[in-house]
């Protein structure tokens, strides 16, 4: 809030600056987790580290009382990666525990994960009051700096809200367990103070934590033994964001976030952390099993460059655009882009920007602030918080009035849920600013993802601009991409491609039409386009006849996938697709491919033997498909069409984003033919012959026949009708005739059915399944029939051992 909204409260800037609420770090893998830390051999070591609070003995961590109350009333399980440097220490050494601060002794504590003095032995204890545990679980003994998994589940009554059962496991091992509670009803020792890790005081001593903790859970609920099996040594804060489970409350991985908080890596409302007595982290090898960066999937499609912005404020890497851009772009305008959010550094804490227009002079007078500093001052920025991928595009609306009734911003517009950036995912934003030349302020503004508009909530500020506010409009200020400064310098991390600026604010359809579509550089209204596949030098190339060139600083040139590529066709004729892929890393140019979208507006065909039709099924499953495919359009369509692909490395089995074909669908024209003149000659004028094409004045009729006259081939037209028409009829006769002759075995199967179901029915007596039935039938009513098979009914009947003459009549 604090962010995207400003305050002038030094109280709460201090407040939400110390417990690191400003940003959060997404470092959500694509896709699909990758598992196994250990590269194949011949890649370079991986970017993705695991990382745990280590504590010496001074310091401890306090977690958001909001917390408790989502976790007293309800089962509940604890669970932590432990690695001690002294189990067998004089003192007891608190994992996770929740008390009091003045809690006399462990009997009013509401748990506590601990270690026991002298043998480091794990025990969980709940309190229920004087002299009495409510849960006293006794596990095995810890072993010495070696990392260890340890969970407990506890089991809570929905009505009486007391504990009923607990277990304790260690290493996915049941180690201990408790089936009753030891106190009366409602002697559970609930704490309105914080949860803490590394820390507990009971009866005015502090006892500590000596080594490290990594990946803290919380959970609202009792977790099987299967269940934490399968996950604990599954890194979520690595995962797609979706697959993160609800009824995980709170998780602590120390991956991300400053130094002076210590951020919950769940879902929304997130209970943050805060060190007390500092924070130190380090690297923890053998934990969890780390995935692969995506940042070393292969890259699909076409070869591409683009820019690398590291985020780092030494680095400052970002493009200026020239002064002349920002003369041109007109009140109402529309920018695009395609941008790649990768996971930043472990203490940036900074919103990351996609673009600014900004005033230099008033962010110096802002130094160092965490509140809104100069961004009432701003034109336009938008940026991404880095905490969950939410986009924030504002506009500064001046101090005075507007800063006391909106906090400065003329209109603020956020993402939410399935619209929020994504961690390693390519993905298209635009902001459309509604405005006249001939008015001071716009209308209002439109934020659009994957060529969506992004709904706003009804609690946030809305499209529309307030009318106490008044737009910052820096037509002489040079706009920037991937940097902002409103008093603190805010980068970009990743990269951002296809840069669109148009000089008009386009509409829905517009933005969905041609956010996946390379553009030519003349569209009307484009004001601005810049690829970024210049690969080397400092200059970023405006593909448009403005020639607005722009200037990157320290560029860091990078092999990239293209978002899409553009290939032409013709309504209902087939187009031959060779899909490709490559990796910047050695030794790795074997792929597969899988389709990822299908095409709406044709079919996608295998070219093997046999041919076949690409369906849905191969693309849920992820079929593997050959590098080379075909396309055919409905017939009659013309427009654009799009399908998606991505590549598979045979190597490190990391799978590249989705690469976009579109494909330009012409009407088809039947092709006109050169006349050809009376000497034969198409297109000729006749002076090649005298005479005629036989000296007589002949002419070549249709048929190609001197003199013919057309006699001798009638069969091009019949009745009015051409060829190619009655092709058409003739086949769709073709389909009436095999759809007849489908419904006609449709029926005779029917019957069939019908005559089946009648025999089974007519073939019981007396409650049993009788061939004699059927038999005397046959015998009585195609007598002098069934001669032939005398033989073989009356092998059949000694088989049977049976008595009875063939035809004889069977007994009732």
């Amino acid at each position: 809030i604090n962010a995207e909204y400003g305050t002038k409260d030094q109280e709460t800037q201090t407040m939400l600056a110390t417990l690191g609420l400003l940003l959060f770090v997404s470092v959500a893998l694509a896709n699909k987790r990758q598992g196994g830390a250990v590269l194949p051999e011949g890649l370079p070591s991986n970017p993705v580290e695991n990382h745990a609070w280590t504590n010496a003995g001074a310091s401890h961590v306090q977690l958001d009382k909001a917390l408790n109350e989502r976790i007293e009333s309800n089962s509940f399980t604890i669970e932590a990666w432990v690695y001690n440097e002294n189990p067998a220490g004089a003192e007891f050494q608190p994992i996770i525990a929740h008390a009091s601060p003045d809690a006399a002794d462990i009997f009013h504590a509401d748990f506590v994960l601990q270690t026991n003095a002298n043998n480091g032995r794990v025990s969980f204890v709940m309190g229920a009051g004087p002299d009495t545990y409510g849960f006293q679980l006794q596990g095995a003994t810890l072993q010495f700096n070696r990392w260890t998994h340890i969970a407990v589940t506890v089991g809570v009554d929905q009505q009486s809200g007391d504990p009923t059962s607990a277990r304790m496991y260690m290493d996915g091992v049941l180690v201990a367990q408790a089936d009753s509670w030891g106190g009366g009803p409602g002697s559970r020792q609930i704490a309105l103070s914080p949860i803490t890790l590394g820390y507990v005081n009971l009866g005015g001593a502090a006892q500590r934590w000596i080594g490290s903790l990594d990946e803290v859970r919380v959970w609202d609920s009792s977790r099987s033994q299967a269940a934490i099996v399968r996950d604990h040594k599954d890194p979520f804060l690595f995962s797609d964001p979706v697959e993160i489970p609800l009824n995980l409350a709170a998780y602590y991985s120390f991956d991300a976030g400053p130094d002076t908080a210590v951020w919950d890596n769940s879902r929304a409302p997130y209970y943050d952390g805060l060190p007390i007595g500092g924070q130190e982290r380090a690297v923890a090898d053998g934990v969890v099993t780390v995935p692969l960066s995506p940042t070393l999937a292969p890259l699909a499609g076409p070869e591409a460059f683009g820019l690398e912005f590291s985020g780092a404020h030494a680095n400052a890497n970002s493009i200026e655009l020239p002064t002349e851009l920002s003369r041109r772009l007109s009140r109402g305008f529309t920018f695009e882009a395609w941008v790649y959010l990768e996971a930043p550094p472990l203490a940036d804490q900074h919103y990351k920007t996609i673009v600014s227009r900004f005033a230099p002079a008033a962010a110096a007078a802002q130094p160092g602030t965490f509140d809104a500093g100069s961004n009432p001052e701003a034109d336009f920025v938008l940026q991404a918080d880095p905490r969950n991928g939410r986009l924030v595009f504002f506009m500064g609306g001046g101090r005075g009035e507007c800063e006391r009734t909106a906090l400065g911003y003329g209109v603020a517009l956020f993402s939410s849920g399935e619209y929020n950036l994504k961690a390693y995912e390519w993905t298209h934003v635009a902001v459309s600013v509604f405005a006249t030349q001939d008015q001071e302020d716009p209308f209002s503004a439109k934020m659009y993802v994957n060529g969506r508009e992004v709904p706003q909530a009804p609690e946030l500020p809305g499209n529309a601009w307030r009318a106490e506010c008044h737009r910052n409009y820096l037509r002489f200020e040079p706009i920037h991409i991937g940097y902002y400064n409103n008093g603190i310098d805010q980068f970009w991390e990743g990269r951002i491609d296809e840069v669109r600026f148009w000089n008009e604010p386009r509409d829905d359809a517009a933005i969905a039409a041609d956010y996946i579509r390379p553009l030519r550089g003349d569209e009307p209204g484009l004001l601005a386009y810049y690829q970024l596949n210049e690969g080397s030098g400092t200059s970023v190339n405006d593909a448009t006849r403005g020639r607005l060139a722009g200037q990157a600083r320290q560029p860091a040139w990078v092999p990239s996938q293209g978002a899409s590529e553009l290939l032409d066709g013709v309504s209902g004729f087939p187009v031959e697709l060779a899909l490709s892929a490559r990796s910047a890393l050695p030794d790795d140019a074997d792929f597969t491919f899988v389709v990822t979208e299908l095409p709406a507006n044709g079919g996608l065909f295998t070219t093997g033997t046999p041919i076949e039709l690409l369906e849905q099924a191969d693309v849920d499953n992820g079929a593997e498909v050959a590098p080379t495919l075909t396309y055919v359009s409905n017939i009659g369509f013309s427009g654009y069409d799009t399908f998606g692909y991505a590549a598979v490395s045979a190597k490190t089995g990391l799978r590249s984003e989705t690469h976009y074909v579109v494909i330009k669908v012409a009407d088809y024209e039947e092709p006109v033919a050169a006349p050809v003149d009376v000497c034969g000659v198409p297109g000729g004028d006749g002076s090649s012959c005298v005479g005629g094409c036989d000296g007589q004045g002949g002419e070549i009729d249709e048929c190609g026949v001197c003199g013919g006259k057309g006699a001798s081939c009638t069969c091009v037209f019949f009745k009015t009708f051409h060829t190619d028409e009655l092709d058409c009829i003739l086949f769709q006769n073709q389909v009436n005739r095999t759809m007849a002759r489908v419904e006609n075995s449709i029926s005779t199967l029917y019957r069939a059915l019908t005559a089946l179901e009648t025999f089974e029915q007519n073939s019981w007596r007396h409650n049993f399944f009788d061939l004699g039935v059927p038999l005397e039938f046959l015998c009585g009513f195609m007598r002098g029939c069934l001669a032939d098979w005398e033989v073989e009914l009356g092998s059949f009947e000694s088989d049977i051992a049976g008595e009875l003459e063939t035809c004889e009549p069977v007994p009732i």
